[in-house]
């Protein structure tokens, strides 16, 4: 596992629960710090690792049969997701209780339809994609994205990479296009669905496909560590600070007046295009060894160590905990009288679950789905 991509994951998982949980906090604080709502960005920070970690069988680098790209997708992201509809379901509060069961049928039909992911389909509506918890719609885009990738798989070995991410940089751009100007109304319901869907997204998956064809498009003699090439990965990492910091600031701006605290659009794209930057220049200072360079004291190297694993386990459970983070805010509330006491135990609970299901349950479905098929004799 690299950890830079793990350590990614976890950041983004961090922010979405920040994100959501600011919610929570007692309404001076909430109101104070609700320019931390800009942390729903966390989800086009997965986009773009997604689109990285897949880009060599999107661009036909490498190859792998459609049966074990299925198997592992399918024990990769279901069993968890699984898990938590059905935490969500048995542990839902009467008051909610009541609602689905005067609405059975269409609580039934929205069960079915999360069951193949389609929360985020086109005839959804925004109840429709939060019915059962308001994280599940990214599955939803991510899951659109593995059939995409899986189409991939068929095209025909002759295609080259360059004409794949070129192509796919045009149909991803149109899209983008057509989506976000079609019935151009951010304040409206329907038109907020289908920027949740991934014809909108699929130009951030594409900036991740970018970021791996940057890299396999260079000489392995560029990455030598030189002066010129140390200034690069700084560079890259500065300006996405900056990007990021600008998006910030005006954050607040352009969320006036919406209905959703993700402005989806140019906003989120331009958010996507920083984590991009921020990926790249991470990979490319791994890639120098410009970073291992410096270390050569041994209390530099036990550092070092604390914090490869920390990210490390901070990548391993994100998964866990973007699922779980708001069934436990749920479950505890009304436990604690202080609000800010609440979150603290809701973080501390999400956390230690998130790392036991990983331990005993998702992890050895994933090693199940990597497992080789056994000959038969």
């Amino acid at each position: 596992m690299s950890p830079i991509i793990e350590g990614l994951r976890g950041l983004g998982a961090l922010m979405v629960v920040v994100h959501h949980y600011v919610y929570s906090l007692s309404p001076a604080m909430a109101e104070a710090l609700a320019g931390l709502h800009f942390f729903h960005a966390g989800v086009d920070l997965f986009f773009v690792l997604t689109g990285y970690l897949f880009a060599p069988l999107v661009l036909g680098i490498r190859h792998q049969s459609a049966r074990v790209f299925i198997k592992r997708r399918v024990w990769r992201l279901y069993p968890l997701y699984l898990l938590s509809l059905a935490l969500t379901v048995i542990f839902v509060p009467s008051s909610t209780l009541e609602s689905w069961f005067e609405n059975l049928a269409l609580t039934l039909w929205q069960f079915l339809q999360h069951l193949f992911f389609l929360q985020a389909a086109p005839w959804q509506n925004l109840h429709g994609i939060a019915y059962f918890n308001e994280v599940y719609w990214t599955l939803s885009v991510e899951v659109a994205f593995y059939a995409l990738v899986l189409v991939c798989l068929f095209l025909p070995a002759t295609l080259s990479p360059k004409l794949r991410f070129w192509g796919l940089a045009l149909v991803s751009s149109v899209g983008f296009l057509i989506m976000h100007y079609w019935h151009y109304q951010p304040s409206n319901g329907n038109w907020l669905v289908r920027q949740a869907q991934l014809p909108t997204l699929l130009i951030e998956f594409w900036l991740g496909i970018a970021v791996f064809y940057w890299f396999y498009n260079k000489p392995e003699s560029s990455f030598s560590y030189n002066k010129i090439y140390y200034i690069k990965p700084w560079l890259l990492l500065f300006l996405s600070t900056v990007f990021l910091i600008i998006l910030y600031v005006i954050y607040p701006l352009v969320s006036v007046g919406l209905i959703s605290p993700r402005p989806f659009g140019w906003f989120n794209l331009g958010v996507a295009f920083s984590f991009a930057l921020l990926l790249a220049g991470l990979l490319l200072l791994d890639k120098q060894k410009a970073l291992h360079s410096v270390i050569k004291k041994p209390f530099k190297i036990g550092l070092k160590i604390i914090i490869h694993k920390t990210v490390l386990h901070l990548g391993s459970l994100s998964y866990g905990v973007y699922l779980l983070h708001s069934l436990v805010l749920l479950l505890l509330s009304g436990v604690f009288e202080s609000p800010n006491l609440h979150l603290l135990a809701s973080v501390l609970v999400t956390w230690l679950l998130a790392a036991l299901l990983y331990r005993w349950f998702e992890l050895p479905c994933r090693n199940y789905g990597r497992r080789p098929k056994k000959a038969n004799f």
